[in-house]
């Protein structure tokens, strides 16, 4: 049984898409993964959503460092595996990621779990990757992100992943 307030708001995003279309305009939306909560009832959106043209798998919520043996600590993967089992196809989501900066690595990622997620992302036929800089609001002045989270960003962005 799908949550009733998911349903009623895949509803409205799929009606307020289809307007949008009419004036040349796109919507995408953030399904951040609250788990039971509208947002994160995937199955909803993947099948009263159809119209919009976006999802955004921010991952900042309930599944935020859980662990699966062999994954890295910040784990997208369940949350992307949920969302295209709940309909949602791939060429409509985009993950979205923590940067990593030189002062800071809220997101446990390093150069070789990250590029284990972005191969795994890529292969489910994902192509969207969004990029939320989580250190602005505790790093001043801004430090720039790391190298290694740009190089792979930009092999998955040119097409060699």
């Amino acid at each position: 049984m799908l949550n009733n307030a998911a349903v009623e708001y895949a509803h409205f995003a799929d009606k307020l898409a289809t307007a949008l279309h009419t004036r040349g305009r796109r919507l995408g939306l953030d399904l951040s993964g609250d788990s039971d909560r509208p947002i994160g009832v995937f199955s909803a959106f993947g099948n009263y959503a159809k119209a919009v043209d976006y999802f955004t798998l921010m991952s900042t919520y309930s599944y935020y460092d859980m662990v699966r043996p062999g994954q890295p600590d910040y784990n997208d993967y369940l949350m992307v595996e949920n969302a295209m089992k709940g309909g949602i196809p791939s060429a409509k989501l985009g993950c979205g990621i923590k940067s990593v900066s030189k002062k800071s690595n809220a997101s446990h990622w390093n150069a070789t779990t990250f590029g284990k997620f972005v191969q795994w992302v890529s292969a489910q036929g994902i192509r969207a990757v969004d990029i939320w800089r989580n250190d602005i609001d505790i790093t001043w002045p801004i430090d720039p992100t790391v190298p290694w989270m740009v190089e792979t960003l930009d092999d998955l962005l040119a097409g060699r992943m």
